[in-house]
């Protein structure tokens, strides 16, 4: 039985749910593909160059890169906005933000560039939990 979205998210129990949409487009932060976080839990950074003590408890000498890729799909006449969060992201690429942003930053070769660069296909390929929401949800 076909639902919609908003009853979808209502159910309690473990679901799969498969979207099919056209990709529009994939949107990133004023850093790019990712931010920089506690290395204990998901939360962002206050400043990603100085030490801070994290809600979680955590005391970060150096805030890690963790990903955040947003991408903006269309079903039709209606539109989602997925947002691909930092573990999803590392088991579909099959490695962390941090990893990725030291490889870049070692090699800071276009073509070294290229192949670390999350594409279309390696992320419409996976099956993985994601957050989303209608053009017009808050």
């Amino acid at each position: 039985k076909c639902m919609s979205l908003s009853q979808f998210c209502k159910i309690k129990h473990e679901t799969l749910c498969v979207t099919v949409a056209t990709t529009l487009k994939f949107a990133v932060s004023k850093y790019g593909w990712f931010y920089y976080g506690c290395t204990r839990c998901s939360s962002k950074a206050p400043n990603p160059e100085k030490a801070y003590e994290c809600s979680c408890g955590q005391k970060v000498e150096q805030p890690i890169p963790r990903y955040k890729i947003e991408i903006y799909v269309s079903n039709g006449e209606s539109k989602y906005r997925f947002v691909f969060w930092d573990s999803e992201c590392a088991a579909i690429l099959g490695m962390t933000a941090e990893f990725m942003h030291n490889s870049m930053v070692e090699n800071q070769s276009k073509i070294e560039y290229a192949k670390l660069v999350p594409n279309k296909e390696n992320l419409e390929t996976s099956v993985q939990t994601l957050s989303a929401s209608g053009e017009n949800d808050p």
